[in-house]
């Protein structure tokens, strides 16, 4: 099978491989496509402080069950989810109903080798079905959808909240789409009109240019003064991490996504005066299961002329194409099969 291996930083190499032998709790999955993301270009540059070369990335992943190993829940030809997220099972996060902040978690394509390539064996229990009738491409947004999910649900977003997302990039369109998917108000905020003019069309409820208009007057127009219940920032950058408290209600939550290289203050009178949530989201925790069904009920149609296909013998062109211009796509897909 071809395998697409990051030798070392810019080195990428297409490379036969054996198909991978299945264990006894394993399923083998032939992958359609495999999603391009940021993690995976910081790897590209040697800029990951997780990766080892050589390896094989790719962690959003969508194909179809090849050998089902004897299980009842799976069939040959079924299309499937992969979470790319490996744990002990033992630690206290473990224990606690937390394995996306496992003390020792694995991720496909970061800690260990992931899914670019045409067969990859998988847990079990990391592989989900998808729903009949589901562009696959559209599939391939699992994982980006199901950081959605995980912050959405740090947050405790229900249809009583106004959600403010900072940044409205892949991932901060999928916080917006799972937040509206879960009833709630939500405002929408970048420096990119033709951004939030995607996020308009994907469900927020109000958009907010920041650099041609006054993002805090305009909140407070838009909640009675209260500021939103709830703040998502995604757009991982040190000032839009540190303004984001005030953006917050009194009793309000902050979730912050986006990651940056340095420690970034805040105001901890904020902090106290409102009592604030103030809280990290990673990966996700078991949440592919929400996003198959999000992926049946919530037309992302409109999405798809945002997705640019690559054929696997393109991969390093799909590489430099979104380091040159990240706004290439909304998201980048390499095809295996």
């Amino acid at each position: 099978m071809k395998s697409i291996v990051l030798k070392e930083p810019n080195k990428l190499l297409i490379k036969n491989k054996e198909v991978p032998n299945v264990k006894d709790d394993e399923l083998l999955i032939k992958i359609k496509y495999g999603g391009v993301c940021g993690s995976d270009l910081h790897a590209y540059k040697g800029e990951s402080p997780f990766v080892q070369f050589p390896i094989t990335l790719g962690h959003e992943l969508v194909g179809y069950i090849e050998d089902n190993n004897g299980s009842k829940a799976f069939q040959k030809g079924d299309m499937v989810l992969i979470d790319p997220v490996l744990n002990c099972g033992k630690c206290y996060a473990c224990r606690n109903d937390r394995h996306n902040v496992c003390k020792d978690v694995k991720v496909f394509g970061a800690h260990t080798d992931g899914g670019f390539q045409e067969y990859i064996s998988v847990p079990k229990n990391n592989v989900y079905k998808v729903p009949e009738g589901v562009d696959p491409r559209l599939a391939a947004l699992g994982e980006p959808l199901s950081v959605g999910f995980e912050s959405t649900y740090r947050a405790n977003v229900s249809s009583d909240d106004t959600v403010l997302v900072i940044g409205t990039g892949t991932i901060g369109l999928m916080v917006t789409i799972v937040a509206k998917y879960k009833g709630a108000t939500v405002i929408a905020t970048d420096i990119d009109d033709s951004k939030l003019e995607l996020a308009k069309k994907m469900g927020a409820d109000h958009v907010i240019n920041s650099q041609k208009e006054d993002l805090a007057k305009k909140i407070n127009e838009l909640t009675n003064n209260e500021g939103a219940s709830v703040v998502i920032e995604a757009a991982g950058l040190p000032q839009t991490i540190k303004e984001a408290i005030y953006y917050s209600s009194a009793a309000g939550r902050v979730v912050i996504l986006g990651i940056v290289d340095k420690d970034v203050p805040i105001s901890i009178s904020q902090l106290i005066k409102k009592e604030v949530d103030f809280l990290g989201s990673r990966l996700n925790n078991y949440m592919f299961g929400k996003v198959a069904k999000l992926l049946e009920e919530v037309d992302l149609s409109s999405l798809l002329k945002e997705i640019k296909v690559y054929e696997i013998d393109e991969a390093k062109k799909a590489f430099e194409d979104k380091l040159k211009n990240p706004d290439i796509s909304l998201k980048s897909l390499i095809k295996f099969n």
